[in-house]
């Protein structure tokens, strides 16, 4: 990333440097002095345009146009004035992109067999090839809006091109295209920017692209011969300005070809952009080549970049200083600079902290912290409040009839958002998946579930017992409820199945109430009466309270990294436990410092890696981090066995989970409320998931899993091999 960076400066001081020596001399300054315009901006060009689209494709659907060229604005553009998209008319779209706005004109009523889509960047195309949508359109094909097919005079009932205009380098040619291609009475339409009057945005504009000014647009479909040219103005949702910051799809401009049409005569002076100059000078020449503009298209589109930002960051802004800080920009100001300080404390603040004990401190922070985070993160994650488990080899129980079920219900309520990660493009849906594998694969470590059902029928129980310590909002209690259920079903027993959770957040014991409620009475409910088995308390995992001997299992996932004192929570453990009872664990654990099992030799903790624990510790609330072998050496302290056979380390599994959870408290919705809606303590739990996933990532950090048993015999012994719960 580092190389890349520098990479990027160094290309985009080259363009600096063409800009400052160069533009001066790069445009007719006749021209320039006619029609009173500015310097073409450093991506309005084909090899620009080529750059950035090669880069932008594959996230341009996703993240531009829900920004800049909504589903509203396409259907209010393309059905203003009396452009009427009807059936029978054929239609081209010039730099139809990925085809959205294609899919608009369909919509419209327009037959796919009669649409073709042209677009100089084979990216943008290879998206639009893809969707289900276009895949009848009469043409998808490569061109160039400046020099439309020689064929296609006189073709075509309807010109549309929206977002396109900002890159074309003469924008009077491409119009004079357009007029060319339609029939007598055909009309074109061109949806594209606006120029701002702010100097601060009016400059970033123009340093970036082609930001036409309304009089402009009108002239140039005036000089291409169009009549009763009109211009509807478009405005995203976000956006409640006077347009004094321009847009990136402001405006829609049609016209009409007039029967008595005549080819326009191409002048320097009919062109809002000028045209290039001839070279006068040696150095002038050399620049103007063809391999030097070439060359110098990669620097231009670099610092052409750098410009884009603004407006990648401005609607965000707008919208933010709208919607949350009342209106001004100075509210907004200070709100930004809130994320800023924490990544400055984070980075460079000497770290205070201390290990806490067993400490009302500790406790409160842990309640404080997950009091205001759990509703964010049920926003985006749903309820199960814990990572994800990735394999992607072809294992057959991963691919079994319950987890096609699961994936069957997950598609039904989560629509899919790309995120990114170090593993391979996932779904949010395939995020989802993977916390709902995680408890599929702890829940194999109870291996003899089977006879802990048996043991309960023959002691004349009603039911067996589990209790999920740091329960969150219920999702892995209402997992277990189920899972228990369906295999007592299988397996033809009428034993009971109750589940306890336990947290030290009210909130989330309020919520998981109202979740387990919700669970129960949805059409197609495990079990209706759910709620009144699955039951929730606010309780200290140290101190619990309950009989001893009363859980046939122990389970906890991800919750033992904020309980101070392994031994002595693992004694609580096993004095809650039936004998023969199984703890389940899965925690964040730190690497160990003792002797490397290859070389013998001590590794103890750096510096940076203390340092990086600390941080953690501190923002998320934990006592301190111990290696998967000090919950080995609690067991043994109090008599729970059989560590050593069902220990594990599923960091790699794990891998591809905390770069989504970074990726997403990104979106522009999250970062809003984690900005101006949510408290300080959430903020820096958000900005800490990064420290977490470079803690995994160097190794600093383990995911540890482990299985352990109280000593003791079930009162039904195993006949053969013990059967598991289908999966």
């Amino acid at each position: 990333m580092g190389r890349v960076l520098k990479t990027f400066v160094v290309l985009a001081a080259i363009g600096f440097l063409d800009v400052v020596l160069f533009d001066g001399i790069n445009y007719d300054p006749v021209a320039c002095k006619e029609v009173g315009v500015r310097r073409a901006g450093l991506h309005q060009g084909k090899n620009e345009a080529y750059f950035l689209y090669f880069f932008i494709a594959h996230v341009y659907d996703s993240i531009l146009n829900p920004w800049h060229w909504t589903d509203a604005m396409r259907t209010e553009s393309l059905t203003s004035g009396d452009f009427n998209l009807t059936s029978g008319l054929k239609v081209v779209d010039v730099g139809a992109g990925t085809g959205f706005t294609t899919i608009g004109v369909l919509q419209q009523g327009v037959a796919a067999r009669d649409v073709h889509m042209l677009d100089q960047s084979p990216q943008q195309l290879s998206k639009a090839a893809a969707k289900d949508e276009l895949k009848n359109v009469a043409a998808i094909m490569e061109g160039d809006a400046e020099n439309l097919p020689q064929n296609w005079t006189g073709r075509f009932d309807r010109y549309v091109s929206a977002g396109s205009i900002e890159y074309w380098p003469h924008p009077q040619q491409a119009v004079n295209e357009a007029a060319r291609v339609l029939k007598q009475n055909g009309k074109a339409m061109i949806i594209g920017p606006i120029r701002a009057t702010n100097p601060i945005s009016r400059f970033f504009a123009d340093m970036w692209y082609l930001f036409p000014q309304e009089d402009e647009y009108i002239a140039w479909f005036k000089s291409a011969g169009f009549v009763d040219v009109r211009i509807h103005r478009v405005t995203p949702d976000w956006y409640q300005e006077d347009r004094t910051h321009g847009l990136i799809m402001g405006c829609a401009v049609t016209g009409t070809k007039p029967k008595n049409w005549k080819q326009p005569q191409a002048s320097s002076s009919s062109t809002a952009t000028p045209l290039p100059a001839t070279p006068t000078s040696f150095v002038a020449r050399v620049r103007h080549s063809a391999l030097a503009s070439m060359l110098l298209s990669l620097p231009r589109f670099a610092l052409g970049s750098v410009a884009s930002v603004y407006y990648a960051v401005l609607p965000m802004a707008i919208f933010a200083k709208n919607v949350y800080c009342g209106g001004s920009w100075l509210f907004l100001l200070l709100a930004c600079l809130l994320p800023v300080i924490a990544a400055l404390f984070l980075e460079i603040a000497p770290i205070s902290w201390q290990p806490h004990g067993d400490s009302e401190e500790l406790y409160k922070g842990i309640s404080d912290l997950y009091d205001s985070s759990s509703a964010i993160w049920e926003h985006v994650w749903g309820e199960h409040m814990h990572t994800g488990y990735y394999d992607d080899a072809d294992d057959a129980d991963f691919h079994d009839k319950e987890w096609e079920a699961d994936k069957a219900r997950a598609a039904e309520t989560h629509a899919p958002k790309v995120y990114v990660d170090d593993v391979v493009p996932r779904t949010k849906a395939d995020h989802l998946l993977a916390q709902v594998r995680m408890m599929e694969e702890l829940f194999r470590k109870w291996d003899d579930v089977a006879s802990a059902v048996a043991s309960a029928e023959s002691q004349g129980r009603t039911c067996i017992r589990v209790l999920d310590v740091g329960c969150g909002v219920g999702g892995s209690s209402r997992f277990l409820y189920e899972k228990l259920v369906q295999f007592v079903a299988e397996h033809g027993s009428a034993i009971g199945v109750e589940v306890v959770g336990i947290t030290l957040s009210k909130y989330q014991q309020q919520r998981a109430q109202v979740l387990t409620h919700e669970a129960s009475v949805k059409p197609g409910a495990v079990d209706p009466a759910m709620e009144q088995h699955v039951t929730f308390h606010v309780k200290n995992a140290l101190h619990t309270s309950f009989p001893d001997e009363h859980f046939d299992c122990v389970w906890s996932l991800e919750s033992g990294e904020h309980i101070p004192g392994k031994t002595v929570w693992l004694r609580e453990v096993a004095r809650v436990l039936r004998p023969g009872g199984s703890f389940l664990c899965a925690t964040w654990c730190r690497r160990d410092a003792g002797p490397d099992e290859g070389t013998g030799e001590n590794r103890p903790l750096s510096s940076n890696e203390t340092r990086l624990l600390g941080r953690i510790c501190k923002n998320y609330s934990l006592p301190e981090f111990v290696p998967l072998s000090a919950y080995g050496a609690a067991a043994d302290a109090v008599g729970l066995k059989d560590f050593a056979v069902y220990k594990d380390s599923w960091t790699e599994a794990i891998a591809p989970f905390w770069p989504a959870v970074i990726s997403s408290s990104l979106q522009p919705s999250i970062l809003f409320k984690l900005v101006f809606t949510l408290s300080w303590t959430t903020l820096k739990g958000a900005i800490t998931a990064y420290l977490m996933m470079q803690g995994f990532q160097t190794g600093t950090l383990d995911f540890g899993v482990f299985a352990v048993k109280k000593p003791g015999a079930l009162v039904v012994r195993r006949s053969g091999r013990t059967r598991t719960p289908a999966r």
